[in-house]
């Protein structure tokens, strides 16, 4: 895999193609609606963004590390390989404290180094992880205002009203939170290809032919949205 043009490739996707691809890790992605998951996408993007802002303002830092430190939020490193069939380079652990998986970082941030993958613009693949889990301890603190926890869908009327939460809006704004705070020029979840390859090459070259059908798809409504 060429890391560069992989890259780059993956930062040009349409925000659509990012839409059903963060939907579909989501246990009701078959019962929302392409509407209704716009409207999710957006709020929980909304929601990151507002609070990439209120934490820089607050902590005059937009430095991931700075702000763990200021926020009381306890990062420690692991040797450790996190297992399961998904690859984990870091993890909120609820209450307060973050997890940064050194060997899989090392491994993403050696990879993106070797292929001079100046798309990231001096930013590091830790940093970005840092980032993304602070959203989650902020989420913990302000569970009971943050859109991506009041938030829910309904999922049948009858004969009593049931509603659910969305569980990947939590991920959404976690990356919107990251790409505002560190003034990434791409969607974050773009790296998931990569980050990936430096573990399982066989999974991301699934997700890469699943971006590919979902940039195939997002091309087609917009040639049949100009033709109308």
């Amino acid at each position: 895999m060429n890391v560069v043009e992989t890259l780059a490739w993956a930062a040009r996707l349409p925000e659509d193609v990012w839409i059903a691809y963060a939907f579909s890790k989501d246990p009701l992605s078959g019962r929302i609606s392409a509407k209704e998951r716009r409207r999710l996408f957006d709020g929980a993007a909304r929601c990151g963004i507002a609070c990439s802002h209120e934490a820089a303002r607050r902590y005059r830092s937009r430095d991931p590390h700075e702000l763990a430190r200021d926020m009381g939020v306890n990062v420690a490193y692991s040797d450790r390989e996190a297992g399961g069939i998904v690859p984990v380079f870091a993890q909120f652990v609820p209450p307060d404290a973050i997890t940064l998986f050194a060997r899989c970082i090392e491994k993403a941030a050696r990879l993106f180094e070797e292929n001079s993958a100046t798309v990231l613009n001096g930013i590091s693949v830790e940093n970005i992880l840092l980032a993304h889990e602070l959203f989650h301890w902020i989420e913990e603190q302000q569970k009971d205002v943050l859109f991506t926890r009041k938030e829910k869908i309904t999922l049948w009327q009858k004969p009593f009203p049931h509603k659910a939460a969305v569980s990947c809006l939590s991920e959404i704004a976690g990356m919107a939170f990251a790409q505002e705070l560190l003034g990434l020029a791409f969607c974050p979840f773009a790296l998931d290809l990569l980050l990936a390859y430096t573990t399982d090459k066989g999974m991301s070259q699934n997700i890469y032919c699943y971006l590919k059908t979902l940039e195939g798809n997002s091309s087609k409504k917009e040639e049949e949205r100009v033709c109308r």
